[in-house]
């Protein structure tokens, strides 16, 4: 577990991990000997014949045990849960982002998991199988959802969804409204030549410049980058001009 937490933080890459596996490893059988809780500890070169090292399987037993934990900590906290949900990319191929959330009656605070990122073909229905089958890995009780205001998540998707939960609701999310207002005003208004131009309407264009830069791209992620917002400096998949 500590091999995996290691790699999630750094971001070493896999052929690297194995390797610093047996570091880990070793350091820590150094420290227990040193401390008198070890007789002996192995050459580093013994040690890395006898531990595992393939890093698929050392990944595959980590991420089985985090959803055994997970599972378990759903199961004692929580008597229901949304799920947020949006999947983004253009046409059928799309990547679904997916967050559970609740509330932890036994430590009174907010419950969260995010699903990640999967590839899904575009449809209400082909999402709601992934955040089901989420759900049942969980054995949470999903009552509803917050997403974007696309019928096809606003009522496919639901419609799914309560084949299996009753009570399953949909409530679209109030930002992607409010940008539609904002937007629509602005561009009733001033025009969509506007967006390109430097003024005090930028304030309000910002967003919507994150969600569709085009022809300004090039100069966000450099603006971004020199600035020291690695972490931002991309274009969010999936963006369109018709809603945030």
């Amino acid at each position: 577990m500590a091999v995996n937490e290691f790699a999630n933080l750094t971001g070493v890459s896999d052929k690297k991990l194995p390797r610093a596996q047996a570091i880990i490893v070793f350091e820590t059988m150094m420290e227990l000997h040193r401390n008198g809780l070890l007789a002996e500890v192995p050459s580093l070169e013994d040690l890395i014949k006898i531990i595992p090292t393939n890093t698929r399987d050392i990944r595959s037993t980590c991420q089985t045990y985090n959803d055994y934990l997970l599972t378990q900590s759903a199961q004692r906290s929580l008597d229901a849960a949304i799920c947020i949900t949006d999947a983004g990319a253009a046409g059928n191929k799309k990547v679904n982002y997916c967050l559970f959330a609740g509330f932890d009656h036994l430590n009174r605070r907010i419950w969260e998991f995010s699903v990640g990122g999967e590839p899904v073909t575009g449809g209400g229905k082909n999402v709601a199988k992934l955040v089901e089958a989420h759900a049942k890995q969980l054995n949470v009780t999903l009552i509803g959802s917050t997403t974007d205001n696309a019928s096809d998540v606003i009522k496919v998707f639901v419609a799914e969804m309560q084949k299996s939960f009753a009570n399953f609701v949909a409530v679209g999310c109030v930002l992607h409204i409010l940008n539609l207002v904002l937007m629509n005003s602005y561009h009733s208004t001033f025009g969509l030549e506007e967006m390109g131009v430097c003024s005090a309407l930028r304030c309000g264009y910002i967003i919507h410049y994150l969600m569709c830069i085009e022809g300004h791209f090039d100069q966000w992620t450099t603006w971004a980058k020199l600035n020291g917002h690695e972490l931002i400096a991309y274009k969010a998949a999936g963006a369109s001009k018709s809603r945030w």
